[in-house]
């Protein structure tokens, strides 16, 4: 069996209006697609009011679905604000003032051919047989009456009509006593089974249900309020709490503090895509930004320029964890700079 590549046709497309009129076709191939002005994401939109990363559409055999990654500017489908919802072909995708349209690939809409009609019957060639002699005489021979049957029977009259009259009585009387039988059988209830409440001869009475007693309202232990399990909406309500907190943080640098908001989220709720998105992302921007400030502070260092080592390095501190084996060399270095400053 041989691979078969996907054309452009075989694809699903995001269609993005730009301001000017313009219409820009997007394949998407399935799996996860970012959305943002982000230069990273898989379908980048250069708008000033769309989030870096602002939102994704995960593709599965059976469904679409579309997710906010805690825009801004918000997420719409079909004009309606969404966290997240499903979508289908043919829906309006907004992504802050950006509008968007879902189309299915055009493989799908190519209409079928039909099917060709089944070939018409070939008439046979051979004649039918001729019927038999005795065939065409045998219905003429039935359907001639014999004398006997021509002539029907005369009416067989009584000849005493008091004999009717006593018979036609004497069959009144026996269907009158058979519906008398008949209703007492159906409203009158049989003699066999006793009435309510009353016990046959010779049957002993059931023993009184003993009654268990009430327990006590001091055998009952409540579990105090603080080991009680959280209920799932105010596990949710918390989750959107610290996700929000995230966001916050975010806009204002402090991307530690963000990271450590989305990992509560996730211990929460495991499965919220949005926080999981945003954990990830973050990661990789604050394992990028670190690695920058390192390399400055240690160029900085070598050409004498102590202030700006200081500095960059200071800011690798905040973004690295302690774990990381580059957090004591940043310390020492910060230590050996201001001594050279003094």
């Amino acid at each position: 069996m041989t691979d078969k590549t996907l054309s452009a046709a075989d694809l699903p497309k995001l269609v993005v209006q730009l301001p000017d009129g313009k219409e820009v076709h997007h394949p998407i191939a399935g799996g996860e697609i970012t959305i943002g002005r982000d230069p990273s994401n898989r379908i980048v939109v250069a708008d000033q009011f769309v989030s870096k990363f602002h939102a994704k559409l995960l593709f599965s055999q059976s469904s679409i679905t579309l997710v906010d990654l805690g825009s801004a500017n918000k997420t719409y489908v079909n004009g309606a604000p969404i966290r997240e919802a499903s979508v289908k072909y043919g829906d309006e995708l907004q992504f802050a003032g950006v509008r968007c349209r879902l189309l299915a690939p055009e493989s799908e809409k190519r209409p079928l051919r039909p099917a060709p009609p089944p070939p018409a019957p070939k008439a046979s060639s051979v004649p039918p047989p001729a019927p038999s002699a005795a065939a065409v005489a045998s219905p003429a021979a039935k359907a001639k009456p014999t004398p006997a049957q021509g002539r029907s029977a005369p009416p067989k009259i009584e000849a005493d009509p008091m004999k009717r009259l006593l018979r036609i009585g004497g069959l009144l009387i026996a269907v009158s006593l058979a519906l008398g039988v008949l209703l007492r059988v159906l409203l009158v209830p049989s003699g066999d089974a006793p009435a309510a409440g009353e016990k046959r001869s010779g049957e002993s009475a059931p023993p009184a249900a003993t009654t268990a007693p009430a327990p006590s309202v001091t055998e009952t232990t409540v579990p105090p309020a603080a080991t009680r399990p959280p209920s799932a909406a105010t596990a949710a309500s918390t989750a959107e709490e610290h996700f929000e907190q995230g966001l916050s943080f975010l806009d204002t640098g402090r991307l530690r503090e963000a990271r450590n908001a989305f990992r509560k989220v996730l211990e929460i709720d495991p499965d919220n895509a949005r926080a999981k998105t945003r954990l990830s992302l973050l990661e990789e921007e604050i394992s990028q930004k670190a690695d920058q400030h390192f390399g400055n502070a240690r160029q900085a260092f070598q050409y004498l320029r102590y202030e700006e080592a200081v500095g960059e390095w200071e800011i690798f501190l905040t973004l690295a964890d302690p774990s990381d084996p580059r957090y004591a060399e940043a310390e020492q270095g910060i230590q050996q700079a201001k001594a050279k400053l003094r």
